[in-house]
């Protein structure tokens, strides 16, 4: 049986062929307003390659706080050798002050995935208007909706 793929898509032979491809994952357990995410430049690395993976604790776009190490529970890289618990060593929150970046040399070709998972941050109290503000940038107009009806709008959160 033949199989035919879309024109201009790499054979599968090319396909095995292509370096390294990390796949991010993260497990995070935050309350506040923001995320985390791996914002690596690119998602091909070579073989035997040092890296530096920046977390992003903010949006996907921008962070906005480092990411301490005394939060993280775990941090591993699970690679075609095995699953590798990362440590502070390889943590750096001293580059700059809004990006945590992690180091870590790649090995042999494969999926490499890296996981992250976070004790909870601390929940801070928001005023109404900037808890308002909130759920209209995260599109929850239910909630907003809801907080009217109760009469919670001008509650802090």
């Amino acid at each position: 049986m033949r199989h035919f793929l879309p024109s201009g898509t790499p054979s599968v032979t090319k396909l095995r062929r292509l370096p390294i491809v990390l796949l991010l994952m993260l497990t995070a357990g935050t309350v506040s307003a923001h995320e985390l995410f791996w914002h690596p430049s690119t998602f091909f690395f070579a073989p035997n390659t040092s890296v530096r993976i920046p977390l992003f604790n903010g949006t996907s776009s921008q962070s906005e706080a480092i990411f301490a190490w005394p939060r993280i529970v775990d941090l591993s890289v699970v690679s075609p050798d095995g699953r590798a618990e990362m440590d502070s060593a390889k943590w750096d929150t001293l580059t700059d002050t809004s990006t945590s970046w992690l180091s870590y040399t790649t090995g042999k070709p494969g999926t490499y995935v890296v996981g992250l998972s976070s004790k909870l941050g601390e929940a801070r109290l928001l005023e109404a208007k900037d808890f308002n503000q909130h759920l209209v940038d995260y599109g929850m107009p239910d909630v907003l909706a809801e907080r009217g009806k109760d009469g919670s709008l001008k509650s802090a959160a």
